[in-house]
């Protein structure tokens, strides 16, 4: 509604943080956290939510098969 720019952000390893049934805490993780380019909407002004949202999940795919 607003078009406001979209900040994908990849967050991989965060699964490892909790232990199974338990809020404690693991003391130590391997996690990777990236902030990629924003999407901004006001510069594609034919894209709808949907496809907003569909382009951002595929900068996040992409970003994903670089890390691994």
């Amino acid at each position: 509604e607003e078009r406001v720019p979209i900040i994908p952000i990849i967050m991989k390893g965060t699964g490892d943080v909790l232990e199974k049934g338990s809020w404690r805490l693991t003391p130590k993780i391997h996690a990777i956290i990236k902030v990629l380019s924003p999407i901004d909407p006001a510069k594609e002004p034919n894209l709808d939510e949907d496809a907003l949202a569909l382009k951002a999940r595929s900068h996040i795919e992409a970003a994903l098969s670089d890390l691994v």
